[in-house]
């Protein structure tokens, strides 16, 4: 999926702008080029998992999966 059209995907699930932005620099950058804030932000929205000491990001297809259910839910809740 090309970046730009991920951004906005993911925004148009309810992601921030610059959380969608960020998550697509680690992809393109690694995880290694975002600052500790960074990381944390995308392991706490769900974007990047912790394991030890590292953040790991999640494939974007797991990311769309999870943000358009969350999407869905908050659009029409129970």
């Amino acid at each position: 999926m090309p970046h730009a059209h991920l951004v906005r995907r993911l925004v148009q699930a309810g992601l921030s702008d610059v959380v969608a932005r960020t998550y697509v620099r680690g992809l393109e950058e690694g995880v290694s080029g975002l600052t500790d804030l960074e990381s944390e932000v995308l392991v706490d929205v769900g974007l990047a998992e912790r394991d030890g000491e590292r953040a790991h990001l999640q494939p974007p297809e797991a990311v769309m999966a999870l943000w358009a259910h969350r999407h869905e839910t908050s659009a029409h809740p129970a």
